[in-house]
């Protein structure tokens, strides 16, 4: 497996971890999240797998889910 799919992997179920540990979770926090996660600016590709960075949508996204 690709460090970039791990990366895709490892970042969603932890955000789900952090969802249901924080009691937070819904199915319009989880939309909002997924329309930014599965959009195509959601990572910024340098040409090297090692090197996928979050955008500002994503990042976001993350942190109001967690935050409201």
């Amino acid at each position: 497996m690709s460090k970039k799919f791990f990366f895709i992997f490892s970042s969603f179920y932890l955000f789900i971890f952090l969802s249901f540990h924080l009691s937070i979770f819904s199915s319009f926090q989880l939309f909002i999240f997924l329309s930014f996660y599965f959009s195509p600016g959601f990572f910024l590709y340098n040409g090297d797998m090692s090197r996928n960075l979050l955008t500002i949508p994503g990042v976001t996204s993350i942190i109001l889910s967690i935050s409201s």
